[in-house]
């Protein structure tokens, strides 16, 4: 379990001294779904490097990532961010159990990822050699798997508000481990 987790989660984790956005974070439910869904086609489409590569058609993304983001909704472990003066959503962070494989929850993340082989792939093998998920209990290591912010909100502090927000979440569950990876160049 050493291999791919750097830590564990204390309170000292999340209450650095940064200012917050003004901004409103909820957990993820199937309300305004729909907007979420068009963010992340705005985030990982237009921005995400691998994603500009393999240039998946968009509509067809955007209904298989809506049957994803129910799924994830479902399972209490993501937030949304929104502007406190228009109520529009300005970013979101997804979480899974390290111990569930977004890719094999069924036909909404594998309908999904069927749009991005290459990238899955990639992840795939990176996760393989460096998370070690052996000797793992479940609701211990959370997994933030994605996380995107609106282009006019970015470089406010809204992914680590969301960031601060999910790891506080996580504790008040039990969650004790966080891992990630990333894609993006930033």
């Amino acid at each position: 379990m050493d291999q791919g987790i750097q830590g564990s989660l204390t309170k000292e984790t999340f209450e650095a001294e940064a200012p917050l956005p003004l901004e409103i974070f909820s957990l993820l439910t199937s309300s305004g779904i729909d907007e979420v869904t068009k963010l992340y086609i705005d985030v990982f489409l237009d921005d995400e490097p691998t994603s500009r590569v393999i240039a998946p058609e968009k509509n067809a993304v955007y209904q298989d990532a809506l049957g994803y983001f129910l799924a994830l909704a479902e399972n209490g472990l993501s937030f949304i961010g929104r502007d406190s003066e228009t109520g529009g959503i300005t970013g979101f962070i997804f979480c899974i159990d390290l111990l569930d494989d977004p890719t094999s929850e069924g036909a909404p993340m594998a309908e999904l990822s069927r749009h991005f082989p290459e990238a899955i792939s990639m992840i795939d093998e990176l996760e393989d050699m460096f998370m070690e998920r052996s000797g793992v209990i479940r609701g211990s290591v959370l997994h933030i798997y994605q996380i995107g912010v609106k282009r006019p909100y970015r470089g406010r502090g809204i992914a680590t508000a969301l960031i601060r927000q999910i790891l506080s979440h996580a504790m008040e569950l039990g969650y004790r481990q966080v891992v990630t990876d990333c894609t993006s160049e930033r």
